[in-house]
């Protein structure tokens, strides 16, 4: 008996000890996936800076980069008119490149918008509105980029170049769409001639010269008094 009581007496203690670790283990997980959902850090904000100025709510966009760098080089040695080191330049430079777009937005409606680029000398702006969907005023936008107007059946609008100011306006009603555009674009006049529906265009040839793969149409009917040469290069014409 006093053997027996020796192993019964350790076999119900590591099943107390064995139950009680389990329950403990199964109760802090428990805890831990309640307190997991209270303690998950919110993502970061999508705004640069999120503010009330009254009852307007600014936000602050930014999108790119502006990359900065100083150099400086210099070399010891005997003085000559090369540098000592290739690719070593002696001097001190400072050299910026831009290419971000800050955006400002007031209650979701009214923007303004300024992109740097290549060193400030393609910098572009624009402002404007943005109405809601049930709204007559969908869309006005000025400034010298991203301003124009969707392309129609028979109307192609070409796309804006670089600074090119001007306004574009679109308004809806339930029925209709309208858009308004009013734009400076530094064009140069151009020239085309035509024949019926056929384009004309005037080619000076080099007599050494020739053309390969080309269609003529000779302008009259019936003609009798046409001329071909055929050149062998085994014989003359």
């Amino acid at each position: 008996m006093h053997k027996v009581a020796r192993f019964f007496l350790p076999s119900f203690l590591l099943f107390f000890l064995s139950g009680w670790m389990t329950s403990s283990a199964l109760t802090a997980q428990e805890l831990t996936e309640e307190e997991a959902v209270e303690t998950i850090s919110p993502e970061a904000s999508e705004y640069l800076m999120d503010l009330k100025l009254g009852d307007s709510n600014v936000n602050l966009f930014w999108e790119g980069y502006w990359r900065m760098s100083f150099v400086t080089g210099g070399s010891f040695g005997k003085r000559t008119a090369e540098t000592v080191y290739p690719g070593l330049a002696r001097g001190t430079a400072f050299f910026q490149e831009p290419d971000v777009t800050i955006t400002l937005w007031i209650n979701d409606r009214w923007f303004l918008e300024t992109t740097f680029l290549e060193g400030f000398e393609r910098n572009t702006y624009r402002a404007g509105y943005v109405g809601q969907d049930d709204e007559f005023v969908r869309e006005v936008t000025v400034g010298n980029a991203g301003v124009n107007a969707a392309s129609y059946a028979e109307i192609d609008v070409p796309a804006p170049r670089y600074n090119t100011p001007g306004i574009s306006a679109k308004f809806a009603t339930p029925k209709s769409e309208h858009e308004l555009l009013v734009r400076y674009d530094p064009t140069e006049a151009d020239k085309k001639n035509f024949q019926g529906q056929y384009e004309v265009k005037t080619q000076d040839i080099g007599l050494p010269d020739f053309v390969e793969g080309k269609y003529f149409i000779l302008p009259d009917k019936d003609v009798s008094n046409v001329v071909v040469y055929l050149e062998d290069r085994l014989g003359s014409i």
